[in-house]
């Protein structure tokens, strides 16, 4: 077989001379290459098709494995170089198994394989792969990059900062301006207080302790009123508690019931106080507070002021002081003062129509669970006393402890609010379906356009949302109201404490609520941060890697960790590279950067993603030298030998390029200043391709002898047709990336075969016939497809040889 592959050979070489004499004038000589018609070219291309053929039933027989082989690269720095060891290599024997399933180019493998076409193209494989790569990053930067998500309300307010940045200036003034304007106050504010707990994110504390002065320090008393709001009901005290429930979970817990609840009356009861005493600050003169401290005092002044009356009503039973007892007790009750609760009851214990309530009362302070007998007799005892009841102050007291409403007290929200929890407090319980009947009561059957009205109050709603534990819903809100700040960080602390309900896709609108149940919704937590850092990303790439910091659990769109996603944007739009992801010192140690001051993260995964994708936005130096940074060396060198493998057909500049970055990396290894050097296997393909520069480079200045040398050397290409088959056996011992440059290396070296034979005074035709024979036999016989117009080359130098 291997003789009758021999003869077929010889025939074709007989017929391209035979060709190469014929030309006469119909052929052009250019560049000192014959160039054949189109019909000798086709008869050419299906002799070395058939030699294809029968070389896959030679290639197919079956190996003694026993045998190892090896490939010796030889480093060359010009004449001179410096021998690598590779892949051990002995005499390898003369058959070698070929995976038949192997993809086919040439006629190579299994003809069915070939004729089912069953199998692809590696270059276009190749193709394929980098165009999903950057498919995949394309799409993931169009995510980070969008501004406005899929509503109305958002899409407006983006449109009305765009309108009024274009309004005045040009464009560069414009930009400097909106990133001025934005990074205000409040916005300076909270990114120390975020820097800070970043900075000490190792410490046990609380997340809400870092915003805790901010309330007096915010610009606009609405702002300071809601940062107020945020953080009385925020606390890492559940959180710690259940760290292993989820969110969800969590928020159905009686431990989370009794902290928002509790949380909630307690801020309602404080601003109540903080209400009495401005009245009375207001009004010292009719107050007569006198400098008797306590809830007793405060209410005795507060009612001096604004009177005890309340539309109409008329006091019953006893009087506590100047004021009726009925109207002191719901005022202290209204401040939480529970002890001064039991001191205005005392006065109404001899009234035995009201006994059950005033029992209650006196042994509210203990906060004990009231048995299910004693709330039917106070049932009983309400609907009695409703009767005559004409002391809007006493049907309040009895709404307030059976969790029924009183419209003619309640003149407020919060009063309103306070009314429809303080009854948890005085039971000692309260119950999930309490929560959601209230939830779904706010924001579902009344919802935004009852409480905003037509005057469009959004902070009402607000306090309703925020106090009810609708966090997802008030966050939402503040976003549309142009409240990014307040948004963004009451979302930080509530995603800190482990109380905020996020979308597992962050491809989801901004918020998103259950159909089944409508007092659950999510939030996007990665839109809510990606709205807001958007402002400031370019000119603050440090305080934008800080927020972009808490998007280290969450996953981008295409997969991956979406905070590595975020750093590789930043880089890429900023190009700052060094100051984010570090640099080499003069001992070869990365010098720490802003990457590393955030803990529980992989600087050099961080890197890696990095650099992989600056290797798809299609700078290749950049990524090799970052993949290096991040401790990755096998992958920079596989990556740059792929790279010059691409660009050595042009041999351009960027070939030249990429060859003195590897003569640096190849050097830094002999010197030993890279601390985790490639290994062995990489090393010796980055110096045969350091090689290959030279033979080409030898090629250029036509030191033909030399460059044959440097082939010979190197035992890639077989010079010899006895060598053929040792060479085809070890083929698969050679990397990918070398792979990618073979057909460059045979073009160039039968090229320079052909000077060499027309250089030549003694031309020895056998000697040089016989060169070019191992060079058209090894293209054929080797597993790997040569593009068609080099084949085509190949056999139109051949025939020079005659």
């Amino acid at each position: 077989m291997f003789n009758d592959l021999l003869y077929r050979a010889d025939n074709l070489t007989n017929k391209s001379a035979g060709f190469g004499a014929s030309l006469g004038s119909k052929s052009r000589q250019r560049a000192g290459h014959f160039e054949l018609t189109r019909d000798q070219t086709r008869s050419l291309q299906s002799d070395l098709d058939d030699i294809f053929r029968r070389s896959d039933n030679l290639l197919g027989k079956p190996a003694d494995k026993d045998e190892t082989t090896k490939l010796q690269s030889n480093l060359f720095f010009s004449r001179k170089g410096i021998t690598i060891s590779s892949v051990d290599r002995a005499t390898a024997p003369a058959q070698q198994p070929i995976d038949i399933e192997q993809p086919s180019v040439s006629g190579i493998g299994s003809v069915s394989a070939r004729t089912l076409g069953d199998k692809l193209n590696p270059s276009l494989m190749t193709l394929i792969e980098s165009t999903i790569e950057r498919t995949n990053l394309e799409a993931e930067r169009t995510f980070l990059n969008q501004k406005v998500v899929d509503d109305p309300s958002l899409s407006s307010l983006y449109a009305r900062k765009i309108y009024n940045n274009a309004a005045t200036g040009n464009r560069a003034q414009r930009q400097g301006n909106a990133y001025k304007s934005f990074f205000s106050k409040d916005t300076l504010l909270f990114a120390c207080r975020v820097q800070k707990m970043i900075t000490e994110s190792n410490a046990v504390k609380p997340a809400e302790s870092y915003f805790s002065d901010l309330t007096s320090q915010l610009e606009t008393s609405d702002s300071q009123k809601v940062w107020e709001k945020i953080l009385a009901i925020l606390s890492t005290s559940v959180s710690l508690k259940e760290e292993n429930m989820e969110p969800a979970k969590l928020r159905e817990s009686d431990i989370w019931l009794q902290h928002l609840t509790s949380s909630t009356l307690r801020y309602l009861q404080k601003q109540f106080q903080l209400h009495m005493e401005n009245v009375v600050q207001r009004n010292l003169e009719r107050a007569k507070r006198g400098g008797v401290p306590g809830v007793l005092s405060l209410v005795d002044a507060y009612l001096n002021v604004k009177g005890s009356g309340a539309g109409g009503s008329k006091a019953q039973d006893a009087k506590y002081g100047a004021h009726p007892a009925w109207c002191v007790l719901f005022h202290c009750l209204r401040a939480g003062e529970f002890n001064a609760v039991k001191t205005v009851a005392e006065t109404l214990r001899n009234n035995p129509s009201c006994a059950f309530l005033v029992g209650i009362l006196q042994n509210a302070h203990r906060n004990e669970r009231m048995a299910e007998e004693v709330r039917t007799k106070l049932v009983s005892e309400w609907q009695y006393e409703s009767v005559g009841c004409s002391d809007f102050y006493k049907k309040a007291v009895y709404c307030a402890i059976l969790g029924l409403e009183c419209p003619e007290i309640n003149e407020s929200l919060e009063d309103w609010l306070w009314s429809r929890l303080i009854f948890t407090r005085i039971e000692g319980q309260v119950t999930l379906t309490t929560l959601k009947s209230l939830q779904t009561l706010i924001s579902h059957d009344c919802g935004e356009d009852y409480f905003m009205g037509v005057e469009g109050n959004w902070q009402l709603y607000f306090t309703a949302l925020w106090l009810t534990g609708q966090f997802e819903r008030a966050i939402e809100l503040l976003v549309r109201k142009e409240n990014l700040a307040l948004a963004v960080h009451a979302a930080i602390l509530g995603f800190k404490n482990k109380v905020l309900d996020v979308v597992d896709d962050v491809t989801q609108p901004l918020i998103v609520i259950s159909e089944q149940d409508y007092s659950k919704a999510k939030i996007n937590f990665a839109r809510v941060m990606l709205l807001y850092v958007k402002n400031f990303e370019i000119p603050n790439p440090d305080v934008a890697l800080d927020y972009y910091y808490f998007l280290n659990k969450l996953k981008s769109p295409v997969g991956g960790n979406l905070f590595e996603a975020c750093v590789s944007r930043i880089v890429y739009i900023s190009g700052q590279t060094a100051e984010i992801l570090g640099c080499f010192d003069a001992d070869g140690n990365r010098r720490q950067a802003l990457i590393d001051r955030y803990s529980g993260i992989d600087v050099g995964e961080v890197i890696a993603r990095v650099a992989a994708d600056t290797n798809t936005n299609g700078d290749t130096l950049q990524a090799v030298e970052l993949f290096i940074l991040a401790e990755r060396t096998d992958d920079a060198v596989k990556l740059l030998c792929k790279h010059i493998g691409m660009r050595m057909l042009e041999r351009g500049s960027a070939y030249e390029q990429a060859i003195q970055v590897a003569m640096d990396i190849a050097v830094m290894h002999r010197d030993g200043r890279i601390l985790h050097p490639a290994s062995m296997p990489c090393l010796s393909t980055l110096h045969l391709m350091i090689d290959f520069s030279t033979f080409f480079k030898l090629c250029k200045e036509e030191r033909n002898g030399d460059a044959l040398d440097v082939i010979r050397r190197l035992e890639i290409v077989p010079l010899d047709s006895n060598d053929v088959a040792n060479f085809v056996s070890g083929f698969h011992l050679i990397p990918d990336e070398v792979r990618h440059c073979l057909p460059d290396l045979c073009l160039e070296t039968m090229r320079v075969l052909v000077e060499e034979f027309e250089n030549s005074e003694d031309k020895n035709v056998e000697k040089f016939r016989d060169t070019a024979k191992a060079i058209i036999l090894y293209t054929a016989m080797i597993p790997y497809r040569f593009p068609a117009y080099m084949n085509t080359k190949l056999l139109e130098l051949q025939s020079k040889i005659n």
